[in-house]
This record gives structure tokens, C-alpha cells and sequence, in this order.
């Protein structure tokens, strides 16, 4: 997968150490997260359904689905 370096110089950017969340499964969600360095786990329940690296974005569906989120996204 080619790494996308979009939103590498976003003033909005911040560290997460691991073991941060995110967000957890069933909170409101009103916006998305793109992986700059790192990696980052998606779980549904207690399980790891997929691990976005650098250039990946997660959390994109809240921007156009009012629902509760479906997963947690953990640092790793």
C-alpha cells in the first residue's frame, strides 16, 4: 500500500503512546483519525479486525453515519 503523507503537517496532530483508545466501541463518533506514524488496532469486541499503519485512516464512517461507532481504535 502506497502511505499517503496528507495529513502529515495538520495543525490538529498530536502523540498518542501506546495503549492510548482513540475511541471506544459505542461512542458518538464526529470524526475520523489518519495514522501519520505508528500503528493503530481497530477491535470489535476483543477482537483485532485490522491494524492501519502510517498513511491509513480510521474512524472515517463517523463523518457520514450518525450511528455509534462499530469498533475501538487502540495505539500500539
Amino acid at each position: 500500500m502506497n502511505e499517503i503523507n496528507l495529513f502529515r503537517h495538520s495543525t490538529d496532530a498530536y502523540d498518542a503512546a501506546p495503549g492510548a483508545i482513540l475511541f471506544a466501541e459505542r461512542d458518538a463518533g464526529d470524526s475520523m483519525f489518519a495514522v501519520v506514524e505508528g500503528k493503530v488496532e481497530v477491535r470489535v469486541g476483543e477482537r483485532v479486525v485490522e491494524v492501519v499503519g502510517a498513511g491509513g485512516i480510521i474512524g472515517e464512517m463517523a463523518l457520514i453515519d450518525t450511528r455509534p461507532r462499530s469498533g475501538s481504535a487502540v495505539v500500539i
